[in-house]
């Protein structure tokens, strides 16, 4: 089955897991460190003129004999900036930015997803791979690029008391050190969104996390690590 064909597939199952609409996986692929010659440790992401909030998922391979530290950065092209250093150039900036360090195991698989209601409705990011101490690191990374429904464009696309946080598409119910918002006392802001949440349910809040995408990602970074491993056998075959 071709990527395309899996594609169609799967966010045909989403529509009946998901509560709200499903993500729509655009572009797939992977990033390395050290980088290699067919294998960058950087890339350029862009979903055109298609209109939504940019998510991405990811699967990080430790192929090395050592536990390493491990970053992952994503956000607009403006908010990478070499400021020196040993550990990635990603500089926070009001634009919205996403970044996830972890401790790898050695020889383990991590994944995780910079999300939409981080990355926003940038058209065009960049994607970062970085690692320490980097003589020991041996990173695989495969990636997929999602675009989630924008919630709103303004305010009056959310619910009463909710204000719509542009930049990112959402709606929010509280702005993190701000003073007006609906959070209880024994909640707190998070990505505006009043944690824990009150009730469990579709209909609690706008979007919502989409039970669907999960399986589909895994299958899609599945697909991209078999034709990978494909590749590299094609490579080494010997002439009879």
């Amino acid at each position: 089955m071709t990527p395309r064909a899996l594609m169609g597939s799967l966010l045909a199952t989403c529509i009946f897991t998901a509560c709200s609409p499903p993500a729509d996986p655009v572009s797939l692929g992977e990033l390395c460190f050290p980088e290699r010659e067919d294998c960058a440790r950087s890339v350029a992401l862009s979903r055109g003129t298609v209109n939504g909030r940019n998510a991405i998922d990811y699967r990080i391979t430790n192929s090395s004999s050592e536990n390493v530290r491990v970053r992952v950065s994503a956000g607009p092209e403006e908010a990478f900036v070499d400021m020196g250093g040993d550990f990635g150039s990603l500089v926070v900036r009001p634009q919205p930015t996403a970044s996830r360090d972890r401790v790898i195991p050695a020889g383990d698989i991590t994944t995780d997803r910079l999300l939409a209601a981080e990355l926003g409705r940038e058209s065009t990011l960049r994607m970062e791979l970085s690692c320490q101490p980097a003589s020991v690191c041996e990173l695989q990374m495969s990636y997929v690029l999602i675009i989630e429904p924008v919630e709103c464009v303004a305010k009056e696309d959310c619910p009463a008391g909710w204000e719509c946080d542009v930049d990112r598409g959402v709606c929010a119910e509280c702005f993190e050190g701000g003073a007006d918002s609906l959070c209880a006392s024994d909640q707190t802001c998070e990505l505006g969104r009043c944690t824990p949440p009150a009730q469990s349910s579709c209909a609690q809040a706008p979007g919502g996390a989409p039970g669907g995408a999960p399986l589909l990602v895994f299958l899609l970074l599945g697909l991209l690590a078999q034709r990978r491993r494909r590749a590299r056998g094609a490579g080494t075959a010997s002439l009879p």
